[in-house]
């Protein structure tokens, strides 16, 4: 009985939102535009930030940094200075393989690059950093909205997969032959990921070495 809305902005279709690390910022896919905004009025703060190319996907990862991927694949990681009024770079490295179709998972400290258009994974900012090739990940990419560095998953709808990242060895988990034709956005939780599959009304179960954890939930309707 006691909210109050204290701030609003109109955005547009192609805007997001994210927060993460007492940071929010509304990204702009095209133009490419991250901007700082007070997390009460929603009010911009100091300089945005723009790319030179239309933005893939952006996350926040957990100390608050912001990643940027670009349709060319160039990966940038962000920190807004309040003294400054602008966002400063912390690192800008090429993603071999990456372009419009791959995806960012957010950790508590760096993020992993699904990056579907050349088929590689490459994690940075997490203290380890990993770079494989993947030639079975192709198309659309639907990645977890976070996870621990140490186990990230991300499905491929089309082909029936689930990828995962864990402890630093890539797994292919061909789902789609254990009735789960379609994987959604997978989750992390315990040392668990639970894969929706589309269609069916059931969440598949598997463990850090893709193995099921149990029986599928089944969720009514």
């Amino acid at each position: 009985t006691a909210l109050v809305a204290s701030g609003s902005r109109a955005t547009s279709g192609d805007q997001r939102v994210l927060v993460g690390g007492g940071q929010v910022v509304v990204v702009d896919g095209d133009p490419g535009t991250v901007r700082a905004v007070d997390p009460l009025t929603l009010a911009d703060l100091g300089k945005p930030f723009r790319t030179k190319k239309p933005i893939a996907d952006a996350v926040v990862d957990g100390k608050g940094s912001v990643w940027v991927l670009t349709d060319d694949g160039e990966l940038t990681q962000l920190a807004y200075s309040s003294n400054a009024g602008r966002f400063r770079t912390d690192e800008h490295r090429p993603i071999a393989g990456a372009g419009s179709e791959s995806r960012l998972v957010p950790h508590d400290r760096g993020v992993t690059v699904f990056a579907s258009d050349g088929g590689a994974v490459v994690q940075v900012g997490s203290g380890g950093d990993v770079a494989m090739t993947v030639p079975g990940l192709s198309g659309s990419v639907a990645a977890a909205l976070r996870s621990p560095a140490t186990l990230v998953p991300a499905s491929v709808p089309d082909a029936g997969r689930v990828f995962l990242l864990s402890a630093g060895s890539l797994l292919q988990v061909d789902v789609g032959d254990r009735g789960c034709s379609r994987p959604g956005v997978p989750q992390v939780f315990s040392a668990r990921v639970y894969v929706p599959c589309e269609g069916t009304g059931t969440v598949m179960v598997l463990d850090d070495h893709g193995k099921r954890a149990g029986a599928d939930i089944v969720i009514p309707g």
